[in-house]
């Protein structure tokens, strides 16, 4: 994502959200243990709540995550983060 677009993310998420708010973080992996640890790694597994689906071949893993944060700029944060990591949709 370049300045532009995550400027655009920041202005959307404050305009659809009042901070502090829980936001729920969405991934699609390939059904691979590192890929789901790293993405999970991002978060705190005691407090965030984490739910896990397969897809129906099972080649995928589709990762939601609630978790409670302070603004706009800690969803940005992690997206950039994860976009670090090969195979995350």
């Amino acid at each position: 994502m370049g300045d532009q677009d995550l400027e655009n993310l920041r202005e959307k998420l404050n305009q659809m959200n009042d901070w502090p708010n829980v936001y729920l973080f969405k991934f699609i992996v390939l059904d691979d243990e590192h890929k789901i640890k790293s993405i999970t790694s991002l978060f705190n597994i005691k407090k965030d709540k984490i739910s896990f689906k397969s897809s129906a071949k099972g080649k995928y893993q589709s990762i939601s995550i609630e978790r409670n944060v302070a603004d706009a700029n800690v969803v940005i944060d992690i997206y950039k983060k994860s976009s670090s990591i090969q195979g995350v949709m």
